[in-house]
């Protein structure tokens, strides 16, 4: 069984770095304040928030992948493990393990940036339905191919 692990200090800092991009690139910058605030995504305050849309992104790969995820045991609320049944090829692990931190961070900035630029909000919704669209196709054609390594 392979398990994926996503921790949450290396999706705040993805999160943070393309939060200040997305703020740094902004044409007319003239409001300091919007700015400021896109900036602060993962700071205190702000990270309730960004918590609260992990955990909610996170339920939702769970739900996406359920063809592919091996039983576990009871895990706690913050745990980001996905264990991913037996014979599932490593190519298929890895688009499954880029596509999932791929809607993490999408859906969190999504979310922020519709307060903060909603303008560039778009971008991101897109960005976490491609994802989205890449778990659901891997996850059916992964399936497909565990049900034909069993001899029966």
């Amino acid at each position: 069984m392979t398990e994926l692990v996503f921790t949450r200090d290396s999706l705040l800092y993805d999160i943070s770095n393309l939060a200040f991009v997305i703020g740094d690139v902004r044409e007319g910058k003239t409001d300091c304040h919007k700015l400021h605030q896109t900036f602060d995504v993962c700071e205190k305050g702000n990270i309730d928030r960004v918590d609260h849309i992990l955990r909610l992104a996170f339920a939702e790969v769970r739900a996406m992948l359920r063809p592919v995820l091996a039983r576990e045991r009871k895990r706690e609320p913050d745990d980001m493990r996905l264990p991913l049944k037996s014979g599932l090829d490593m190519e298929c692990v890895d688009v499954i393990c880029e596509s999932v931190r791929g809607y993490l961070v999408a859906r969190v900035l999504a979310d922020w940036l519709s307060i903060t630029l909603p303008e560039a909000a778009d971008v991101w919704r897109e960005k976490a339905s491609e994802a989205a669209l890449a778990l659901k196709v891997r996850a059916r054609s992964a399936r497909g191919a565990l049900r034909r390594l069993s001899p029966f």
